[in-house]
């Protein structure tokens, strides 16, 4: 349970004139998190794999808040194919001059293990290496928005913002004695990481969570010095599509997943809270509701963060043009 001073969306300050891009936000978490942007003011790209369900996805939030001018897009981004994530990222910079917050929240959890098209495991690319080609490609737009933004005296978020969701699952492939992470080619990422399918899934969902932590400390290393911050955060046990692969669902809706509205609150304090720029590090990671949360050595370890963030950019090269 939240304490009794956790951040609501109450607490989220006016958004004017500020650009967002949320990833999977045509659905859960996503799509909560699009809809309370959008309520306060910013003008969001929704970003998903189906035109169809993205465009039905904003036609019914208009509706549902008739009277109110939510200023939404749509922009295809497919996170399975890298290059679908380069091209959806250059339409947005084909349209805008600036952007100032990005939440990296699409995903899959503990599906069964294959390739994507540019043979990578899936998990790994879809929670983690997309979003890594999107944030890059949307970085120098990232920059633009923390130089406008410092021309105005009152904004409340001078640093650009990236929030990754990462999930406290990352401390999973810590207990893991055999096979700890490494990123020293694509076939350490591919590994199946255990023999027993239905628990190596689990191990290859740690894994990429704990990728997001590793990212967000290295896009504070590199680029805080340009404005631009990023975020991880554990939105909480949430009742979304992310647990279609997994049995028993019904039973965990009913007696422990939290509603989507819930869930979206630590993405969202990452994205607009004033306290975050209070706290004089970015290197954090927070748990639901924009709550503190411990970490584990791996997810600290910046050297295991720097070996990731040297594949990742090997990868984009290889797999984008």
């Amino acid at each position: 349970m939240p304490s009794s001073n956790h951040f609501t969306a109450g607490d989220i300050p006016s958004l004017t004139g500020l650009t967002a891009l949320v990833t999977g936000g045509n659905g859960g978490i996503g799509l909560e998190t699009v809809k309370q942007l959008s309520l306060h003011g910013a003008k969001v790209y929704m970003a998903s794999r189906s035109p169809e369900k993205g465009e039905k996805a904003i036609k019914e939030l208009k509706e549902q808040n008739a009277g109110k001018e939510l200023d939404l897009h749509f922009v295809r981004v497919d996170l399975s194919d890298l290059q679908s994530v380069r091209d959806g990222a250059r339409e947005v910079a084909s349209k805008e001059q600036k952007l100032d917050i990005l939440v990296c929240n699409a995903g899959l959890m503990a599906c069964p293990y294959e390739l994507t098209k540019d043979g990578v495991e899936t998990q790994f690319q879809t929670n983690y290496l997309g979003h890594f080609v999107l944030s890059e490609e949307l970085l120098p737009l990232l920059e633009a928005g923390h130089k406008a933004r410092a021309t105005q005296d009152a904004s409340s978020i001078p640093a650009s913002r990236i929030v990754l969701l990462s999930s406290i699952a990352h401390k999973m492939i810590s207990s893991n004695p055999f096979q700890s992470p490494k990123f020293s080619d694509l076939s350490t990422v591919n590994r199946k990481l255990g023999l027993i399918e239905q628990s190596a899934t689990w191990m290859r969902y740690s894994q990429a969570k704990l990728c997001a932590i590793l990212h967000a400390r290295q896009i504070n290393a590199r680029y805080a010095a340009k404005g631009v911050h990023a975020i991880a955060v554990h939105p909480g046990v949430i009742d979304s599509e992310l647990w279609k692969y997994t049995p028993g669902r019904s039973v965990l809706k009913k007696y422990v997943l939290q509603p989507v509205e819930d869930g979206a609150l630590s993405p969202l304090y990452g994205a607009t809270s004033p306290e975050v720029e209070k706290e004089g590090s970015w290197d954090v990671y927070r748990a639901e509701f924009g709550q503190k949360s411990s970490q584990t050595k791996l997810s600290q370890d910046d050297k295991l963060g720097e070996q990731l963030w040297n594949l990742s950019v090997k990868l984009m090269e290889e797999k984008t043009k």
